[in-house]
């Protein structure tokens, strides 16, 4: 189209593929320079309730003939950006407007305030408003009262079993207390140890709550019988202290029978991965996971007859199973038709 500005407002078009008497076709449009950006469609506001918001949801939609290249949301003149607890996200949709997606996790009293949807193309923006409110007096009322409370844990975890087949799920642990973070610490104990963020396969989170209570997540990645043991939760505020106890606990022994009996039998290959043809559709990333008998037995990949080792297209990692049995798992990031061959997984045992 050499001279767009000659057209009227808006011109619909329709692109049509034709092979012997089969036709398909699709539709789109095409905007004149001289139509308007319009502001775009905004969200209702919210009332922040205590203790009834764990996520605060918001969709803004680009409006008019004119679609905008960027749509955004602004709280208190600041552009928002994604981060640990708020996530943005900006995608096309049908009528071929940007919409803008605002998710919050766990919203508190510092969400409350002014927020704005912006729309912009080229130079020109159009914006709307919504507001998150609430009674910051009431949420300061909540923690004074909890901090001036006798101190109590309020929710302390369950004793939790170590199976087998539970070790590639994640185990987490709550516990809550009365009292903000800023007045009150909470924090776990393992065999009498206080446990640290990244302690090993132990990772620790601590949030308030906008009852005026502290929050805190102990999570365990994969675990296994090396975290069999005594916990404690423990809330502690200047002067006062309370804890409660859990257990982590499973049959050591059960597992150690299991890997001995599989490393004594016929060293075998008890899981392969299927073969997988590469398509357009194809995942963003492939799996591929190879189980053999016996803890002591080593299990890895070879491509085109060469061993694979880590590298920017594909990682190799390897565990070991309650069962007795090692797992290796190949990833292949983005495949691509580079990929493609034969493959083979391999166990050896001395």
């Amino acid at each position: 189209i050499t001279d767009p500005s000659s057209m009227g407002v808006i011109e619909n078009y329709r692109c049509l593929a034709v092979r012997g008497s089969r036709t398909t076709s699709c539709s789109f449009a095409v905007s004149s320079s001289t139509a308007a950006l319009t502001a775009p469609l905004c969200p209702a506001s919210v009332k922040l309730t205590a203790g009834r918001n764990s996520h605060l949801n918001f969709t803004c939609t680009g409006a008019g003939q004119v679609a905008a290249t960027d749509v955004y949301f602004v709280l208190n003149g600041q552009r928002i950006a994604s981060s640990s607890d708020t996530l943005v996200n900006v995608r096309t949709v049908e009528s071929g407007q940007l919409q803008a997606d605002l998710s919050i996790t766990n919203p508190t009293y510092a969400d409350i305030g002014s927020y704005q949807c912006v729309a912009v193309r080229g130079n020109t923006s159009k914006s709307c408003s919504f507001t998150v409110w609430g009674s910051v007096v009431d949420a300061l009322a909540a923690s004074a009262a909890a901090s001036t409370a006798e101190l109590q844990i309020t929710s302390c975890p369950a004793s939790f079993k170590l199976a087998p087949a539970a070790r590639s799920v994640d185990a987490q642990f709550v516990c809550t207390a009365e009292g903000l973070p800023g007045d009150t610490e909470v924090y776990f104990l393992w065999n009498n140890t206080k446990i640290s963020d990244s302690s090993g396969n132990m990772t620790l989170r601590s949030t308030g709550l906008d009852s005026g209570h502290t929050q805190a997540t102990l999570t365990i990645k994969g675990p296994t019988f090396a975290n069999i043991g005594e916990y404690q939760c423990v809330a502690k505020r200047t002067g006062r202290s309370a804890s409660c106890s859990f257990t982590v606990w499973g049959s050591v022994l059960d597992a150690l029978a299991a890997s001995a009996a599989a490393s004594a039998a016929e060293l075998q290959i008890t899981s392969c991965p299927a073969s997988v043809r590469l398509g357009a559709a194809s995942k963003p990333t492939a799996k591929f996971t190879c189980t053999a008998t016996g803890q002591e037995t080593a299990v890895y990949f070879l491509w085109n007859n060469v061993q694979i080792v880590d590298n920017s297209n594909m990682s190799v990692s390897s565990s070991w199973l309650e069962s007795g049995h090692v797992q290796a798992t190949l990833m292949i990031k983005t495949p691509t038709f580079a990929n493609i061959g034969d493959y083979k997984c391999v166990a050896k045992r001395a």
